[in-house]
């Protein structure tokens, strides 16, 4: 079974069941008081999940556009923020499709993201999702993941000028808000697991406000995640079998059919 993962803006986390795939939502809270209750700083962790000899998880993201030209700071930005907050326990990403970037030889996973900047219907499920994946039973190969940049800037022009001065004391860096949604939609299917934390990156819900801030400290793995991450790529317990290449819908599109 693969199950399906989706980071909501919604402000309950509702689970369907259809067809034996399971989805769950996760929110982006706009409430001051429930911002206030969520802004804590949490304690980055220093493990890194490098095996023995210090060999570093090598994976391959290939990040397609609707949008025909993307800013190219947009995508810098994006590709910068996903890969710090990964580079520090020892996941390397390489971004196949970026000229200046040196791929992996042979990549440990690989995904097909597609950031999807297209409308969607009022009303549709669509709009209230930031980013959904599917969580692979076996080896990672092109594993499917989709963002909403349309979603994302709307949660972000959701806030007051003061939590953008706040936040940034600049214009909202969009291309980081996307990358931080992009590293938790990686981080359920490089980790196997598709629930939410309390806390760090793969909590349920993203405060608008950590999504932009400059500093990525709330974006974090627990001791217990980083472990699981050392034991899926070092210790045998990643399964040696190929599933069917996956599929999944992004907007009106369809990843990996």
């Amino acid at each position: 079974m693969r199950h399906v993962r989706a980071l909501s803006v919604v402000s309950v986390a509702p689970r369907l069941q259809s067809g034996g795939m399971t989805r769950t939502t996760c929110s982006a809270y706009r409430s001051s008081a429930v911002l206030a209750a969520l802004l804590f700083i949490l304690s980055a962790s220093s493990a890194f999940a490098q095996g023995p000899q210090g060999a570093a998880i090598c994976v391959d993201v290939d990040v397609r556009f609707t949008e025909r030209h993307p800013a190219d700071v947009f995508i810098t930005s994006l590709q910068n923020e996903t890969a710090s907050i990964w580079e520090r326990y020892g996941v390397r990403l390489a971004w196949p499709r970026a000229t200046s970037s040196e791929g992996c030889a042979p990549p440990q996973a690989s995904f097909v993201v597609l950031v999807n900047y297209e409308h969607a219907q009022t009303g549709s499920a669509w709009m209230n999702e930031l980013g959904s994946t599917r969580v692979i039973p076996g080896v990672i190969d092109h594993a499917p993941i989709c963002v909403n940049r349309e979603t994302t800037e709307r949660v972000l022009w959701t806030m007051t000028p003061v939590q953008l001065t706040r936040a940034l004391n600049r214009t909202a860096d969009v291309g980081r808000a996307v990358g931080r949604v992009l590293a938790h939609e990686l981080g359920h299917v490089l980790l196997a697991e598709g629930d939410h934390q309390t806390h760090g990156l793969m909590r349920r819900s993203f405060p608008s406000e950590d999504l932009v801030r400059p500093q990525s400290e709330t974006f974090t793995l627990s001791a217990g995640e980083v472990d699981r991450l050392r034991e899926r790529f070092f210790s045998g317990v990643m399964p040696t079998y190929r599933a069917p290449l996956a599929s999944l819908r992004c907007g009106e599109r369809v990843i990996g059919d």
